[in-house]
């Protein structure tokens, strides 16, 4: 991730992000403005008002925001995604598919 990754949330526990801003972040592979994965799948993300702005995947998936196929649950309130760019999929989002699925994943 160009702006932060997360990759060490334990069981049942939530990660957090509220009222955070990431803007004109990069990063070479997945997550230009965040990476989550490898999270346990008990695990619950919430993203609440957050903005996410021109951030770039150079090469991978996910300019905005990049989530593993590990999160079990994943919310997103309020947030904006503005002005991403993914090398791959996924410009403003990108979520893989639970079980690890790369072949269907959702993005936006």
């Amino acid at each position: 991730g160009g702006g932060a990754s997360f990759s060490k949330v334990g069981m049942n526990s939530t990660l957090l992000l509220n009222n955070t801003s990431f803007i004109s972040n990069t990063a070479q592979g997945a997550g230009g403005g965040v990476m989550i994965g490898g999270i346990d799948p008990t695990s619950r993300v919430e993203i609440d008002p957050s903005r996410f702005e021109r951030n770039v995947s150079q090469t991978g998936n996910g300019g905005g925001i990049f989530l593993g196929s590990s999160v079990g649950q994943f919310s997103l309130t309020g947030a904006d995604l503005l002005y991403n760019w993914a090398g791959g999929n996924g410009g403003g989002l990108y979520a893989a598919r639970p079980g690890g699925d790369q072949q269907q994943p959702h993005y936006l």
